[in-house]
């Protein structure tokens, strides 16, 4: 074999190389930002009970029917 044709040989096995790491990456990457929290700042903040419901549907002020 020539020089030419070692260096050749030698860029084809580094282009499959540089193709497998850069799959790779793209894996690792797609991984990630799928664990990733859609809403970070929210994590902290959000409440762990639910937010209890009124007893009565009634309003708290009278309402004014025009009869005294």
């Amino acid at each position: 074999m020539s020089r030419v044709e070692v260096i050749r040989a030698q860029c084809a096995q580094l282009s499959h190389c540089s193709m497998l790491f850069h799959l790779i990456l793209l894996v690792l990457i797609a991984t990630y930002t799928a664990i990733a929290s859609e809403f970070p700042e929210r994590e902290c903040c959000d409440p762990i009970y639910p937010i209890p419901e009124p007893t009565s549907r009634a309003p708290s002020a009278p309402t004014p029917t025009g009869r005294s």
